[in-house]
């Protein structure tokens, strides 16, 4: 017996060309069901209205329905939004959205304001500063739409004329909502969120003033003890844009740890922080009458009167808390002091100054 030697493109062509066909052709196999599967599959989802519409003739007072996946959810607010006829509301979570799900949704969302319809959403301060979301909201917002932000919204919902609800599910589905009850406290929780959100600007100014907002709840959330991944999952933002926001708020604190930066900002009331109200008018000043001293009462005691009369309890510093250094004992003029040493009066002064720049803004 000889061996002959040959290419080894031939010996591949002798040996693999059987098994390379018999492949080809369980691929072309699994295609075809796969392409079966998913007419099915869709064949199905379509009748997924016809199926809800049954169930709420068969129970008006009100049902609670699951969609099992995506498909599903995509057929169903298709048919929804398309029979809509006054009003959808839209709670959005998340910093940025996927610019494939922007771009499926702004045709949707055009056709529908061109109706006529309402549409109000809220969304994180987060997707101002997501390019993608932010062209997307500025569509909606010059053909009529109500966008508004806040630092955290309830995760994704849709309600539709206040009669139909959509929440997300575990299992990556949606739970469709008729329910009264809960439509009513959905819709409660909605308009309150509204009503603290700020609306959403357009052009360079979409961003302007979020960012302290933003700080300041990030503040807060540090004040409760919460770690950079749960602050920045709960804000929509990165993980290391979380990290700079806290290194510049305990820079700005003078605080040298997290724990300080909370107890700082709430001695200072940072954290509690309401919009002061107009400022009443104030009258002028009675002139009061001299009080006239004894007899034989020394100047210099009556100099020393109005000291004598405001002492108590020790006052304490607003940026530490400790305990203020008593005055020298035979001074009678100037101001007390009002911070235990120069490092607490710097941390005030650069905390009250970077609170009255986020006001600016905010009512700017």
């Amino acid at each position: 017996m000889r061996w002959q030697p040959v290419s080894p493109q031939a010996a591949a062509s002798r040996l693999l060309s059987d098994r390379d066909s018999d492949l080809r052709a369980q691929e072309e196999s699994l295609r075809t069901q796969r392409r079966q599967i998913q007419e099915q599959h869709d064949g199905l989802a379509a009748l997924m209205p016809v199926y809800l519409q049954a169930r709420q003739h068969a129970f008006p007072q009100g049902t609670i329905d699951h969609l099992p996946d995506k498909f599903a959810v995509r057929t169903l607010l298709t048919d929804v939004i398309d029979s809509c006829r006054s009003e959808v509301l839209v709670s959005k979570h998340g910093g940025s959205f996927p610019v494939a799900a922007l771009r499926e949704a702004l045709p949707r969302d055009l056709a529908l304001l061109a109706r006529g319809i309402r549409m109000r959403s809220l969304y994180q301060h987060a997707t101002r500063f997501d390019q993608p979301t932010r062209t997307h909201a500025e569509h909606l917002v010059a053909a009529g739409a109500q966008i508004r932000t806040l630092p955290e919204v309830l995760p994704q919902m849709i309600i539709v004329d206040r009669a139909l609800a959509l929440l997300p599910a575990r299992s990556g589905g949606a739970l469709i909502i008729r329910e009264p009850d809960i439509l009513a406290y959905l819709l409660d929780v909605f308009e309150r969120d509204w009503a603290q959100a700020t609306p959403y600007a357009t052009g360079p100014q979409a961003a302007h003033g979020v960012s302290q907002t933003m700080k300041r709840t990030i503040l807060v959330m540090l004040a409760k003890g919460l770690k950079d991944d749960t602050i920045a999952r709960r804000l929509g933002i990165s993980l290391r844009t979380c990290r700079r926001h806290v290194s510049e708020l305990l820079e700005t604190l003078g605080a040298d740890s997290r724990f300080e930066a909370g107890v700082i900002a709430e001695r200072q009331g940072l954290l509690t922080h309401q919009p002061a109200p107009p400022p009443a008018p104030v009258p002028p000043p009675a002139i009061a009458a001299p009080v006239a001293a004894p007899p034989n009462t020394p100047v210099d005691a009556v100099h020393r009167a109005p000291d004598t009369a405001r002492s108590g309890p020790a006052p304490e510093c607003p940026a530490c808390g400790r305990a203020l250094p008593a005055r020298p004992s035979g001074q009678a003029t100037g101001r007390p002091a009002r911070y235990c040493s120069p490092k607490c009066r710097s941390r005030a002064y650069r905390a009250r100054k970077s609170l009255e720049e986020a006001l600016k803004r905010a009512g700017a």
